[in-house]
Protein backbone atom coordinates (compact mmCIF):
# COMPACT_ATOMS: atom_id res chain seq x y z
CA UNK A 1 0.00 0.00 0.00
CA UNK A 2 1.38 3.40 -0.96
CA UNK A 3 1.34 5.97 1.82
CA UNK A 4 0.07 9.51 1.40
CA UNK A 5 2.79 12.20 1.87
CA UNK A 6 2.68 14.47 4.91
CA UNK A 7 -0.03 17.11 4.59
CA UNK A 8 -1.82 15.22 1.84
CA UNK A 9 -5.59 15.54 1.40
CA UNK A 10 -6.07 11.98 0.14
CA UNK A 11 -5.83 8.62 1.83
CA UNK A 12 -5.87 4.94 0.96
CA UNK A 13 -7.97 2.16 2.36
CA UNK A 14 -7.52 -1.59 2.62
CA UNK A 15 -8.98 -3.64 -0.24
CA UNK A 16 -11.44 -6.28 0.92
CA UNK A 17 -11.90 -9.31 -1.32
CA UNK A 18 -15.08 -11.42 -1.35
CA UNK A 19 -15.38 -15.17 -0.84
CA UNK A 20 -15.44 -18.29 -2.98
CA UNK A 21 -17.25 -19.22 -5.24
CA UNK A 22 -17.94 -15.58 -6.24
CA UNK A 23 -14.30 -14.82 -7.06
CA UNK A 24 -12.86 -15.34 -10.52
CA UNK A 25 -9.08 -14.87 -10.76
CA UNK A 26 -6.77 -15.14 -13.73
CA UNK A 27 -3.03 -14.97 -13.09
CA UNK A 28 -0.02 -15.23 -15.39
CA UNK A 29 3.44 -16.70 -14.81
CA UNK A 30 5.03 -13.35 -13.84
CA UNK A 31 2.28 -12.47 -11.40
CA UNK A 32 -0.09 -10.35 -13.49
CA UNK A 33 -3.61 -11.02 -12.44
CA UNK A 34 -7.19 -10.06 -13.14
CA UNK A 35 -9.68 -10.40 -10.29
CA UNK A 36 -13.41 -10.24 -10.85
CA UNK A 37 -15.37 -10.37 -7.60
CA UNK A 38 -19.12 -11.10 -7.74
CA UNK A 39 -19.61 -11.36 -3.98
CA UNK A 40 -22.85 -9.54 -3.07
CA UNK A 41 -22.15 -5.95 -1.90
CA UNK A 42 -18.44 -6.41 -2.83
CA UNK A 43 -18.66 -6.51 -6.61
CA UNK A 44 -15.34 -5.20 -7.91
CA UNK A 45 -12.67 -5.60 -10.58
CA UNK A 46 -8.89 -5.42 -10.02
CA UNK A 47 -6.22 -5.51 -12.73
CA UNK A 48 -2.68 -5.55 -11.32
CA UNK A 49 0.84 -5.67 -12.70
CA UNK A 50 2.69 -8.60 -11.16
CA UNK A 51 6.13 -7.18 -10.36
CA UNK A 52 5.56 -3.46 -9.67
CA UNK A 53 2.09 -3.56 -8.12
CA UNK A 54 0.65 -0.88 -10.43
CA UNK A 55 -3.07 -1.53 -10.67
CA UNK A 56 -6.53 -0.20 -11.39
CA UNK A 57 -9.41 -0.90 -9.06
CA UNK A 58 -13.12 -0.53 -9.87
CA UNK A 59 -14.76 -0.51 -6.45
CA UNK A 60 -18.17 -1.84 -5.34
CA UNK A 61 -19.62 1.69 -5.03
CA UNK A 62 -18.48 2.65 -8.53
CA UNK A 63 -15.30 4.49 -7.50
CA UNK A 64 -12.27 4.12 -9.74
CA UNK A 65 -8.80 4.03 -8.25
CA UNK A 66 -5.51 3.91 -10.11
CA UNK A 67 -2.08 3.56 -8.54
CA UNK A 68 1.02 3.86 -10.67
CA UNK A 69 4.32 2.79 -9.09
CA UNK A 70 6.37 4.57 -11.74
CA UNK A 71 5.91 7.30 -14.36
CA UNK A 72 2.64 7.98 -16.14
CA UNK A 73 2.24 9.25 -19.72
CA UNK A 74 -1.07 10.19 -21.33
CA UNK A 75 -1.27 11.37 -24.95
CA UNK A 76 -4.48 12.54 -26.63
CA UNK A 77 -4.16 13.08 -30.38
CA UNK A 78 -7.37 15.08 -30.69
CA UNK A 79 -9.56 16.93 -28.19
CA UNK A 80 -10.10 15.97 -24.55
CA UNK A 81 -12.93 17.11 -22.33
CA UNK A 82 -13.08 16.58 -18.57
CA UNK A 83 -16.22 17.26 -16.55
CA UNK A 84 -16.11 17.02 -12.77
CA UNK A 85 -19.41 17.69 -11.04
CA UNK A 86 -17.93 17.46 -7.55
CA UNK A 87 -14.79 18.76 -5.90
CA UNK A 88 -11.44 18.44 -7.68
CA UNK A 89 -8.20 18.24 -5.69
CA UNK A 90 -4.79 18.08 -7.36
CA UNK A 91 -1.59 17.64 -5.33
CA UNK A 92 1.91 17.96 -6.75
CA UNK A 93 4.58 17.17 -4.19
CA UNK A 94 7.43 18.35 -6.40
CA UNK A 95 7.77 20.85 -9.27
CA UNK A 96 4.98 21.43 -11.79
CA UNK A 97 5.01 22.89 -15.31
CA UNK A 98 2.06 23.85 -17.51
CA UNK A 99 2.92 24.90 -21.07
CA UNK A 100 0.06 26.18 -23.24
CA UNK A 101 1.15 26.77 -26.84
CA UNK A 102 -2.05 28.66 -27.66
CA UNK A 103 -4.34 30.91 -25.65
CA UNK A 104 -5.39 30.00 -22.12
CA UNK A 105 -8.77 31.03 -20.71
CA UNK A 106 -9.52 30.65 -17.02
CA UNK A 107 -12.95 31.56 -15.69
CA UNK A 108 -13.79 31.46 -11.98
CA UNK A 109 -17.40 32.21 -11.09
CA UNK A 110 -16.57 32.39 -7.38
CA UNK A 111 -13.56 33.75 -5.52
CA UNK A 112 -9.97 33.18 -6.60
CA UNK A 113 -7.19 32.62 -4.07
CA UNK A 114 -3.51 32.23 -4.97
CA UNK A 115 -0.80 31.75 -2.34
CA UNK A 116 2.93 31.41 -2.94
CA UNK A 117 5.42 30.49 -0.22
CA UNK A 118 8.42 32.14 -1.92
CA UNK A 119 9.25 34.79 -4.54
CA UNK A 120 6.85 34.94 -7.50
CA UNK A 121 7.24 36.31 -11.02
CA UNK A 122 4.74 37.39 -13.68
CA UNK A 123 6.09 38.27 -17.13
CA UNK A 124 4.04 39.42 -20.13
CA UNK A 125 5.59 40.19 -23.53
CA UNK A 126 2.62 42.36 -24.53
CA UNK A 127 0.28 44.72 -22.66
CA UNK A 128 -1.03 43.80 -19.22
CA UNK A 129 -4.49 44.94 -18.17
CA UNK A 130 -5.63 44.49 -14.57
CA UNK A 131 -9.15 45.69 -13.83
CA UNK A 132 -11.72 45.29 -11.09
CA UNK A 133 -15.30 46.45 -10.64
CA UNK A 134 -14.47 46.89 -6.94
CA UNK A 135 -11.46 48.22 -5.09
CA UNK A 136 -7.85 47.18 -5.68
CA UNK A 137 -5.38 46.92 -2.79
CA UNK A 138 -1.66 46.26 -3.25
CA UNK A 139 0.30 45.65 -0.04
CA UNK A 140 3.98 44.94 0.56
CA UNK A 141 5.51 44.08 3.91
CA UNK A 142 3.54 46.70 5.80
CA UNK A 143 0.75 44.26 6.55
CA UNK A 144 3.20 42.26 8.71
CA UNK A 145 4.15 43.91 12.02
CA UNK A 146 7.79 44.94 12.08
CA UNK A 147 8.31 44.31 8.36
CA UNK A 148 8.68 47.16 5.86
CA UNK A 149 9.02 46.59 2.10
CA UNK A 150 8.83 48.90 -0.88
CA UNK A 151 6.56 48.87 -3.92
CA UNK A 152 8.56 49.93 -6.98
CA UNK A 153 7.09 50.98 -10.34
CA UNK A 154 9.74 50.94 -13.10
CA UNK A 155 8.96 52.21 -16.59
CA UNK A 156 10.74 53.85 -19.49
CA UNK A 157 7.65 55.98 -20.11
CA UNK A 158 5.19 57.75 -17.83
CA UNK A 159 3.11 56.57 -14.88
CA UNK A 160 -0.37 58.04 -15.36
CA UNK A 161 -2.85 58.34 -12.50
CA UNK A 162 -6.31 59.15 -13.86
CA UNK A 163 -7.93 60.29 -10.66
CA UNK A 164 -7.09 61.78 -7.29
CA UNK A 165 -3.86 60.81 -5.57
CA UNK A 166 -3.95 60.63 -1.78
CA UNK A 167 -0.65 59.96 0.01
CA UNK A 168 -0.41 59.53 3.77
CA UNK A 169 3.40 59.50 3.72
CA UNK A 170 6.03 61.40 1.73
CA UNK A 171 6.23 61.97 -2.03
CA UNK A 172 9.82 62.13 -3.30
CA UNK A 173 10.54 62.82 -6.95
CA UNK A 174 12.23 64.92 -9.58
CA UNK A 175 9.12 66.52 -11.05
CA UNK A 176 5.49 66.16 -9.97
CA UNK A 177 2.68 67.45 -12.21
CA UNK A 178 -1.09 67.39 -11.69
CA UNK A 179 -4.03 68.96 -13.51
CA UNK A 180 -6.45 68.49 -10.64
CA UNK A 181 -4.92 68.54 -7.19
CA UNK A 182 -2.32 67.01 -4.90
CA UNK A 183 -3.13 66.32 -1.24
CA UNK A 184 -0.45 65.08 1.14
CA UNK A 185 -0.60 64.63 4.89
CA UNK A 186 3.19 64.41 5.04
CA UNK A 187 5.79 66.08 2.79
CA UNK A 188 5.83 66.60 -0.97
CA UNK A 189 9.44 66.82 -2.14
CA UNK A 190 10.39 67.45 -5.78
CA UNK A 191 13.88 68.45 -6.92
CA UNK A 192 12.53 69.49 -10.31
CA UNK A 193 9.48 71.39 -9.15
CA UNK A 194 5.87 70.93 -8.13
CA UNK A 195 3.32 71.87 -10.77
CA UNK A 196 -0.45 71.64 -10.37
CA UNK A 197 -3.38 73.34 -12.07
CA UNK A 198 -5.80 72.38 -9.34
CA UNK A 199 -3.86 73.29 -6.21
CA UNK A 200 -1.69 71.63 -3.61
CA UNK A 201 -2.94 71.25 -0.05
CA UNK A 202 -0.06 70.72 2.35
CA UNK A 203 -0.35 70.10 6.05
CA UNK A 204 -3.23 68.97 8.22
CA UNK A 205 -6.92 69.85 8.14
CA UNK A 206 -8.72 70.68 11.36
CA UNK A 207 -12.47 71.15 11.97
CA UNK A 208 -13.61 74.63 11.02
CA UNK A 209 -10.43 75.44 9.11
CA UNK A 210 -9.32 74.92 5.54
CA UNK A 211 -5.68 73.82 5.73
CA UNK A 212 -3.31 74.50 8.60
CA UNK A 213 0.21 75.39 7.43
CA UNK A 214 2.58 72.57 6.61
CA UNK A 215 5.97 72.50 4.89
CA UNK A 216 6.69 72.86 1.15
CA UNK A 217 10.30 72.22 0.11
CA UNK A 218 11.39 73.06 -3.44
CA UNK A 219 14.66 74.02 -5.16
CA UNK A 220 12.73 75.89 -7.86
CA UNK A 221 9.70 77.74 -6.49
CA UNK A 222 6.83 77.36 -4.06
CA UNK A 223 3.74 79.50 -3.56
CA UNK A 224 2.13 79.34 -0.12
CA UNK A 225 -0.50 81.99 0.67
CA UNK A 226 -1.81 82.47 4.17
CA UNK A 227 -4.51 80.11 5.36
CA UNK A 228 -8.03 81.39 5.89
CA UNK A 229 -8.41 80.09 9.41
CA UNK A 230 -10.09 81.59 12.44
CA UNK A 231 -6.67 82.08 14.05
CA UNK A 232 -3.71 83.45 12.11
CA UNK A 233 -1.36 80.50 11.69
CA UNK A 234 1.45 81.98 9.64
CA UNK A 235 3.86 79.77 7.69
CA UNK A 236 7.35 79.36 6.29
CA UNK A 237 8.52 78.77 2.71
CA UNK A 238 11.90 77.12 2.13
CA UNK A 239 13.58 77.92 -1.19
CA UNK A 240 17.08 78.16 -2.62
CA UNK A 241 17.63 81.38 -0.65
CA UNK A 242 16.84 79.74 2.66
CA UNK A 243 13.82 80.14 4.99
CA UNK A 244 11.80 83.27 4.37
CA UNK A 245 8.68 84.65 5.92
CA UNK A 246 5.50 83.82 4.07
CA UNK A 247 4.74 87.54 3.92
CA UNK A 248 7.61 87.81 1.41
CA UNK A 249 5.36 86.27 -1.26
CA UNK A 250 2.76 88.99 -1.67
CA UNK A 251 2.34 92.73 -1.49
CA UNK A 252 2.48 94.43 1.88
CA UNK A 253 -0.88 96.16 1.93
CA UNK A 254 -0.98 97.80 5.35
CA UNK A 255 -1.95 100.97 7.20
CA UNK A 256 0.20 103.20 9.35
CA UNK A 257 -1.76 105.32 11.84
CA UNK A 258 -0.22 108.80 12.33
CA UNK A 259 0.80 109.67 15.90
CA UNK A 260 -1.74 112.50 15.99
CA UNK A 261 -4.45 110.37 14.42
CA UNK A 262 -4.59 112.66 11.44
CA UNK A 263 -4.74 110.03 8.73
CA UNK A 264 -2.82 107.27 6.99
CA UNK A 265 0.91 107.61 6.40
CA UNK A 266 0.92 105.03 3.54
CA UNK A 267 -2.06 105.64 1.21
CA UNK A 268 -0.83 103.22 -1.49
CA UNK A 269 0.33 99.58 -1.31
CA UNK A 270 4.06 99.02 -1.29
CA UNK A 271 5.95 96.03 -2.59
CA UNK A 272 7.44 93.67 -0.02
CA UNK A 273 10.19 92.50 -2.38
Amino acid sequence: MIQAPAGSIWYTEQIEIGTYPFINVKQSESGHFLLMDDTPSKEQVILQHGKTGTFIHMKPNGDYEQRIYGNNFSIVVNDQNVVIQGICNIEVHSDSKLHVYGDSNIQVDGSLYATAGADSYLHVDGDLDVSSTGGVTISAGGVVPGVSSDITLVTGGVVNVKGDLNVSGTINGGSISSQSGITAVGKVFGTGGLETLGGANIGFSTPGQIIAPGVATATVSASAPLTTSSVHQGGVVSDIFGPTSIMRLFDAIHDHVAPSGGGLTSPAPQSAY
